[in-house]
């Protein structure tokens, strides 16, 4: 059974029925020939890939969901441009970055879900889903790149699942996001649930309650990461399904007003991991200058890229197994096995020869000097 086909923002049948790419189109000429073939995965019920050009990658919107972004995506542009000249940007734009990907990475999902035929309606959608959880972005300058736009993450099957996690490279920078339930509260200070069980009738909602809060940093927020020239996590507070917050005391939430983002519901402060300390990052502070990365430090695209399958992975052991009345959540064994795919092109990534990437990397490089563009 075909998935009946919704508006990717809303969630409802198409109005004035239009198309809307995940991957925008201004991105999509900033890193090459639009039209230009890529693989998009592959097909899980016969293992056929997806092969068609970037521009085709589109899928059902409202017209008026879809205008209502055209400004946005325009200053996202302003933003990821920036970024490529490595330049310091404000916190405010950090804000936005993350709400950039949290709408490129739900549209991806959603598309994904349309590839692979899923007849199940999603949870959510972008604007159900928009800066509602905790959520991170890594930035890594690439030195061994020109032209290009690569994902990694969103084909995995876990994703489809729970879409908490993918890299995005674009030209010669590579971002790195999370984002899902409490991700980060705890470390950054903020409340966060003792108790987490699945909402029963409520598919991909927690239950939330026994609520603790700190107060105070603990580094790092996020272990394990790669060395980045800017990281960068907010906490959220979430509500519930609806719309309340009363699982939070009066104390925690006037801690929160203290320290929220102006204008924002919800939203906490930054927080900006280096190596060797955390520091909370307001509104008024200073734009983020690239921290350095020697070359000791620095890893190649695919291996940064290949970060999102361990974090997909790290999403899911940190999910409750038990739904609130009690039973065992049915797909554990399911998600298991899925995170274990994730290893394994984890790790086939990070075991590429050097040789064969150095191959790939000139081939890329040369087809930009011939053709003035990548080839995927």
């Amino acid at each position: 059974m075909a998935a009946r086909r919704i508006c990717i923002f809303c969630g409802e049948s198409p109005e004035n029925k239009n198309k809307e790419h995940p991957l925008p189109q201004w991105l999509l000429a900033m890193t090459g020939d639009p039209n230009r073939v890529v693989r998009h995965g592959v097909r899980w019920s016969d293992g056929k890939p997806f092969e068609f050009s970037f521009d085709s990658l589109v899928f059902p919107a409202c017209t008026r969901c879809n205008d209502r972004f055209a400004a946005f995506e325009e200053h996202a542009k302003t933003v990821v441009e920036a970024l490529c000249r490595k330049e310091a940007i404000s916190p405010n734009n950090y804000v936005f970055l993350l709400d950039w990907l949290d709408k490129v990475r739900i549209g991806l999902w959603l598309g994904y879900r349309y590839l692979q035929q899923n007849p199940h309606p999603p949870n959510f959608t972008i604007n159900s889903r928009f800066g509602t959880k905790d959520r991170m972005v890594a930035v890594y300058p690439l030195a061994d790149h020109q032209k290009g736009l690569n994902t990694w993450g969103p084909e995995s099957r876990l994703f489809q699942i729970k879409p908490s996690v993918f890299s995005l490279r674009v030209n010669n920078i590579l971002l790195l996001n999370a984002c899902w339930d409490y991700m980060c509260a705890s470390r950054c200070g903020y409340p966060y649930p003792r108790q987490v069980r699945l909402l029963r009738g409520h598919p991909g909602v927690l239950a939330a309650s026994d609520f603790r809060s700190r107060r105070k940093i603990t580094h790092p927020i996020m272990s394990g990461l790669m060395k980045s020239s800017v990281t960068i996590f907010q906490p959220i507070i979430q509500s519930n399904v609806d719309g309340s917050i009363t699982a939070l005391t009066q104390s925690d939430i006037d801690y929160h007003l203290r320290h929220a983002w102006p204008g924002r519901n919800g939203l906490g402060p930054l927080y900006r991991q280096f190596l060797h300390g955390t520091m909370e990052v307001g509104p008024e502070d200073p734009p983020l200058e690239f921290d350095s990365i020697t070359f000791a430090e620095a890893h190649r695209a695919i291996d940064l890229g290949s970060q999102a399958y361990s974090l997909q992975n790290e999403s899911i052991r940190r999910d409750p197994q038990t739904y609130d009345d009690g039973a065992n959540y049915e797909g554990e064994r399911t998600m298991k096995l899925y995170a274990k795919e994730n290893t394994l092109v984890m790790r086939a990534i990070r075991r590429m020869p050097q040789e064969i990437y150095n191959e790939l990397i000139s081939a890329r490089l040369r087809t930009n000097a011939e053709t003035g563009h990548s080839a995927g």
